[in-house]
């Protein structure tokens, strides 16, 4: 064991003992990596953009909207109306829009399964993840509406 530790240390001490080895193996590396970091990298991903257009009157509504931003990963930005959404949507203003229908909290209170309606122009992770979080926010106020009602 003494004697491959002995021959490692000698082959260290010649690839990087010599100034050139120092160099090659040691700073060029660094600077190559530092490099690509600078130009590519960046700290933090910035917020998804999801478009939205609120037509119910009710709390849920607000409430969906405000699960959503809560999660950190979203930047919500308001439209008037449905048209302006989907042209919003082609234009790619966002990643996705919500369209959140009328009487959609009486509909919840009524115990009935409300659409909500989610554009996208393809298919992304962000557009996915949207689906997913508005039908489980949308699920747990159901539940807790037909508990309320109970």
């Amino acid at each position: 064991m003494d004697k491959i530790l002995t021959i490692a240390w000698n082959m260290v001490k010649r690839t990087i003992g010599s100034r050139n080895g120092l160099l090659s193996y040691i700073l060029l590396p660094c600077l190559v990596v530092a490099g690509v970091v600078a130009i590519s990298g960046s700290m933090g991903e910035r917020p998804a953009t999801i478009l939205y257009s609120n037509m119910d009157d009710g709390a849920a509504g607000k409430h969906l909207l405000t699960e959503l931003e809560n999660t950190g990963d979203y930047k919500l930005v308001e439209k008037t109306d449905e048209a302006n959404l989907r042209e919003s949507i082609i234009d790619q203003n966002g990643e996705a829009g919500v369209l959140i229908p009328q009487n959609f909290t009486s509909a919840l209170l009524a115990g009935e399964e409300p659409q909500i309606s989610v554009y996208e122009l393809k298919a992304t992770e962000t557009s996915i993840m949207v689906k997913m979080k508005i039908s489980v926010i949308a699920d747990e106020m159901r539940n807790t509406a037909g508990l309320i009602g109970a």
